[in-house]
């Protein structure tokens, strides 16, 4: 990648491989992991005397997620896992929190790209640039 090369460039000349499998009821989860559920939050039927008045005949539905981060296909990030509480050398317990991670050292910085969380909740794609 040149110097010049902004990351959107880079990944436009990318393939893509979508990596990711299909998430339903009863899917297989780790055994200490909740299960992951979906339910349809809001149905067409519903939304569309909501949205009457400002767009007629409009109508939209939401689904909502229950899983948890181990649920399907994704990538552990090195904050992960610990041993004695160390991640890659440093104690990990002054940098969690309700909201995630916080304050990373540089070397734990991946983590932060993650918004905070051990890993992302679904990763469907790989890049391999040309």
């Amino acid at each position: 990648m040149a110097m010049n090369t902004t990351i959107a460039e880079t990944v436009r000349q990318a393939k893509v491989y979508d990596l990711g499998q299909p998430y339903w009821w009863g899917m297989p989860v780790h055994p200490a992991d909740p299960p992951f559920l979906i339910f349809l939050y809001r149905y067409h039927e519903h939304t569309q005397r909501l949205f009457e008045k400002v767009a007629p005949g409009f109508a939209d539905s939401i689904s909502l997620l229950s899983t948890s981060m181990h649920a399907g296909t994704h990538i552990d990030v090195p904050i992960h896992m610990s041993r004695n509480l160390r991640v890659l050398g440093h104690d990990i317990r002054p940098h969690q929190g309700d909201k995630g991670y916080q304050n990373l050292p540089p070397e734990l910085k991946f983590a932060s790209a993650n918004m905070g969380l051990s890993h992302p909740t679904r990763v469907a794609w790989f890049l391999r640039f040309r």
